[in-house]
């Protein structure tokens, strides 16, 4: 999402007095949003309606203006969910997998999404993080640091439950939709 105000030689009033611009997302301060352009990145959490407000001010009156804007999500041809059980002694293969897969990475057509639980007594490389977590996987060529955006922290799940299968298969649906789906079970 962009916006650039029209562009004045310097922003001021017909007093000379110099024009702040802030901006604000959802009713909130948005980051570093001063000045005449706005950038947004949606994050992944981020579809559905949103609401913009540029505010204008010489340091006593103001002016606001506000635009609804919808992110979706874009139907992708393929999602391939990885549910990689590495909370036992498959943990230091489970990790090389997933490094192998961001030598390729998502594209626009293709999702790859992982979850995977791990165990602090195997492998103690990428944080030795020992909880359940969701990736998005993103193209890295770095075959030894997981790159990709961590999406979620889920805490300790049991990966051995239908109802964990169950729960990560729903949400891949829901939240990477696409024509087609694969889905790759990885442990014991």
């Amino acid at each position: 999402l962009r916006y650039r105000l029209p562009r004045r030689p310097s922003p001021s009033d017909d007093d000379g007095d110099l024009i702040f611009i802030k901006w604000f997302l959802d009713n909130g301060t948005v980051a570093a949003a001063m000045g005449q352009r706005f950038n947004y990145t949606p994050g992944f959490n981020s579809t559905g309606a949103h609401t913009v407000k540029a505010q204008l001010s010489d340091g006593t009156a103001f002016l606001e203006r506000t635009w609804n804007v919808t992110v979706s999500r874009k139907k992708a041809d393929w999602t391939v969910l990885v549910y990689s059980n590495g909370d036992n002694d498959l943990e230091p293969y489970l990790l090389e997998d997933m490094n192998e897969m961001e030598m390729v990475g998502s594209t626009e057509h293709v999702n790859i999404v992982v979850q995977m639980d791990r165990t602090p007594s195997y492998d103690a490389s990428n944080g030795d993080w020992a909880t359940t977590r969701r990736y998005r996987i993103e193209k890295d060529a770095d075959s030894r640091i997981i790159g990709s955006r961590l999406l979620q922290d889920l805490g300790e799940k049991n990966m051995g439950t239908e109802a964990a299968l169950t729960d990560f298969l729903l949400w891949g649906l829901d939240n990477f939709p696409a024509d087609r789906y694969q889905i790759v079970m990885e442990g014991h």
